[in-house]
């Protein structure tokens, strides 16, 4: 998580709108884990690419960290039917 938030800060202060495209590009594409994940809410996204919306919270070494976590394949899993 660590090195997401660093890329983020990169992002912010890229003066250049190519670095920019391409930071956010790069990081897109990564997939990353996290641990330890607080659940503070899950909607439908209002972003159209996506079908769920899970906004949490994790830690690093600075502190919480606010997570958007989008999905399109969402699974029922567990539920009794």
């Amino acid at each position: 998580m660590e090195e997401v938030v660093n890329e983020k800060i990169q992002i912010d202060v890229a003066d250049n709108p190519a670095k920019k495209f391409i930071l956010k590009k790069d990081l897109a594409n990564r997939r990353i884990k996290l641990f330890d994940v607080t659940v503070k809410d899950v909607t439908s996204s209002n972003n159209i690419e996506y079908e769920l919306l899970c906004e949490g919270r994790c830690a690093d070494k600075k502190g919480l960290v606010e997570c958007n976590i989008y999905s399109t394949n969402v699974k029922n899993r567990g539920q009794a039917g």
